[in-house]
C-alpha cells in the first residue's frame, strides 16, 4: 500500500497575508492525517485544547488542518498541493521530522518552513519559502512566508542549498497514475507551459553525397 505526503498551501489575495497558511497531510490505507507549525497562542490551538504533536513543547500539531483538506479538493485557485509517493526510508525520516520539538517563529520558523521541510524530510523536492508578502493595504515585503512556498511550487522553485538531484525528482504525482487519495488536487500548471503549440518538425533528410555540391545549393534553393 503506498504512503503519500501532500505539501498544501492556503492563501486569499487581497486578504490580511496572516490568515495565510501551510501544513503537509499524509494519506496512507485510504485515511488521511494533517500536520501544521502554529503559534501556541492562536484560536485554532486554544479553540481546540490542542496536544502538541512530538512533545509538551512542540508547536507542532496534528489534525488541526482536517478541515482544510476539503479546500484541497475544492478549491485550486486559492489552495494550492503538490505530492510525493514515500518509500519506507522515507516515511521514517518524515517520522523522525515530526517528532522534534519545533518553535513556532513569525519569520525565522514559521508555518511555510515547517510544511516545506517535511516535505522535503520525506522524499518530496525542497522547496523555497521567501516571496513577496502583501497586506490588506496593499503593502509588499520581501519574507518566508506562505505565499513564498506557494509561488515555489507553481514555479518549482527549489531551494539554492538543496541536493542537484532534487530538481530531477521527487515533485508531483500525476493523478492520472491513480496514486493518491480524493484529496489530491491537480497542481497548477506553469504559466510558461503551452499545450496547445504544434509538434516540432521532423528533421530534413540526409543530404545526397551522390550529388554535387551545385545541385545540393539549387534543392536548398
Amino acid at each position: 500500500m503506498s504512503s503519500i505526503v501532500g505539501l498544501h498551501v492556503q492563501n486569499y489575495e487581497g486578504r490580511d497575508p496572516m490568515l495565510s497558511h501551510a501544513w503537509i497531510s499524509v494519506t496512507e490505507n485510504g485515511k488521511t492525517e494533517t500536520y501544521g507549525l502554529y503559534p501556541p497562542d492562536c484560536n485554532r490551538v486554544t479553540r481546540a485544547d490542542a496536544t502538541p504533536h512530538g512533545g509538551p513543547d512542540s508547536n507542532v500539531f496534528k489534525g488541526l488542518d482536517d478541515d482544510r483538506m476539503e479546500k484541497v479538493a475544492t478549491d485550486n485557485k486559492n489552495v494550492t498541493s503538490t505530492y510525493h509517493e514515500m518509500t519506507p526510508q522515507d516515511k521514517e525520516q518524515l517520522v523522525q521530522f515530526l517528532e522534534k520539538d519545533q518553535k513556532w517563529e513569525k519569520y525565522e520558523n514559521n508555518c511555510a518552513h515547517f510544511a516545506s521541510d517535511a516535505y522535503a524530510s520525506a522524499g518530496g523536492k525542497h522547496y523555497e519559502v521567501t516571496g513577496t508578502l502583501r497586506d490588506i493595504e496593499g503593502t509588499e515585503q520581501k519574507a518566508d512566508c506562505p505565499q513564498g512556498l506557494r509561488d515555489a511550487i507553481r514555479n518549482d522553485k527549489i531551494k539554492s542549498d538543496a541536493p542537484a538531484e532534487e530538481a530531477k525528482s521527487g515533485g508531483a504525482i500525476d493523478q492520472s497514475s491513480g496514486i493518491g487519495s480524493k484529496f489530491m488536487a491537480q497542481p497548477a500548471p506553469s504559466p510558461a507551459a503551452d499545450f496547445n503549440a504544434p509538434p516540432p518538425p521532423p528533421p530534413p533528410p540526409p543530404p545526397d553525397e551522390s550529388k554535387s555540391l551545385t545541385e545540393e545549393f539549387n534543392n536548398v534553393r
